[in-house]
């Protein structure tokens, strides 16, 4: 009877064992879904938030041009499987490839927005200067 007993014992943590190994590899997955499908590191994440991070502020319309070639340019970089950098024009969103209907000589606000959980910029938002 003590034998049983003390078999019982085992299997019951090695039972428990097996549920918290289960359980980590759960949290573990969950986290890596709410980081999403880019795996960067901080200094790529840097990098890549660097090429659009001069352009917040003001900016003449011949920089805002610039600047949807390179959100085009870091989409196809970033590939189907992450989220990409989407341009809004005065409330429009710009379709990828296509030239922003912007005046170069007039003045533009632009300001970016980043993912909060993955820090890369994901929507930079044009509306001109009255």
């Amino acid at each position: 009877m003590e034998n049983a007993t003390k078999a019982l014992l085992i299997a019951a943590a090695i039972l428990i064992a097996i549920v918290l190994v289960s359980i980590g590899v759960f949290v573990l997955r969950q986290g890596q879904d709410a980081i999403g499908s880019v795996n960067m590191s901080e200094s790529e994440i840097l990098a890549f938030n660097s090429k659009f991070d001069t352009y917040a502020g003001t900016q003449r319309g011949s920089s805002i041009k610039a600047m949807a070639s390179r959100i085009w340019i870091a989409n196809k970089e970033l590939g189907d499987n992450a989220d990409v950098v989407k341009l809004n024009v005065d409330g429009h969103q710009v379709t990828e490839g296509s030239d922003p209907d912007v005046v170069t000589t007039k003045y533009y606000n632009v300001t970016i927005t980043k993912s909060p959980s993955t820090g890369l910029i994901t929507e930079i938002n044009v509306e001109p200067i009255e």
